[in-house]
């Protein structure tokens, strides 16, 4: 029966592994809706990581690189959950708040193990939009300098992500050159930042940057992943779905949801 054991071991380590995420994303939750607390809650995400530091100190630095992502989505949880239940009274609990637990526990048992092309994609997506979101529902009367700067760490760390992932071998020039991009961007729509509703959202907005700046992310996830399958070739016709998806919807948004108010 010596051959049971491995496999004995291996299903609770699972077991834990799964009871222990899904405990993380419900005290976060209990955290934050009990004491009104964003920063308890941030501290709670912070110790979390604590295996970053398990292993010998120059091994520190490549693992807080390979683990922002994680950590990103994981603030940027804490603040929607927070930002939602800005309206409530004490206890309170509305099934946005629900809705982003289940999500957060989805993102750390199915999402954020898998290392597919596709997971990679939306590993680092969803790290832009939490990430930039989570910047301008906090920073709306931050000074733009500091705003830019988040902006232009969060952009960096999300295509180091996924170029990482592809063995880019120009990884560092290609990140900063996006992030550049992406911080140009900030620095416009920091001057006039709308927010959209969310349905039984209590107090969270959408910040339309965050929007944008994902849109103008993943076309250029695409225009990318072309020139890489291509072998150092852009095929425009390959390209121009999801380029023309974002542009409408870009043009959309602004033209039709460019009043909608502004955060507070």
């Amino acid at each position: 029966m010596d051959f049971l054991k491995p496999r004995r071991k291996s299903s609770i380590s699972d077991a834990l592994y799964i009871a222990l995420n899904v405990a993380l994303a419900i005290v976060i939750t209990i955290v934050i809706i009990t004491t009104g607390s964003l920063w308890m809650a941030l501290l709670i995400v912070l110790f979390s990581k604590w295996r970053i530091f398990s292993v010998r100190p120059h091994y520190w630095m490549a693992n807080i690189l390979s683990n922002l992502v994680d950590v990103v989505v994981s603030v940027g949880v804490a603040v929607f959950i927070y930002a939602a239940g800005e309206n409530l009274d004490g206890g309170e609990v509305l099934p946005i708040q629900i809705a982003l637990t289940v999500m957060y526990i989805v993102w750390l048992l199915f999402i954020k193990p898998r290392s597919e092309n596709w997971a990679v994609t939306l590993q680092a997506g969803s790290a832009l939009f939490m990430g930039v979101s989570s910047v301008f529902i906090l920073g709306y009367d931050w000074p733009s300098s500091l705003v830019v700067l988040l902006v232009w760490c969060v952009s960096y760390m999300s295509a180091r992500h996924v170029l990482i992932a592809n063995r880019e071998p120009h990884y560092v020039l290609i990140g900063l050159c996006v992030a550049f991009v992406m911080a140009e961007l900030s620095w416009l729509l920091y001057h006039w930042t709308i927010g959209y509703s969310v349905p039984f959202g209590g107090g969270l907005q959408l910040p339309q940057p965050a929007i944008i700046l994902t849109l103008v992310g993943f076309m250029m996830d695409r225009v990318y992943n072309n020139y890489r399958r291509n072998h150092g070739n852009v095929a425009v016709r390959e390209i121009v779905s999801p380029v023309v998806f974002s542009m409408a919807a870009l043009v959309v948004m602004m033209v039709f949801f460019g009043a909608t108010g502004g955060l507070k």
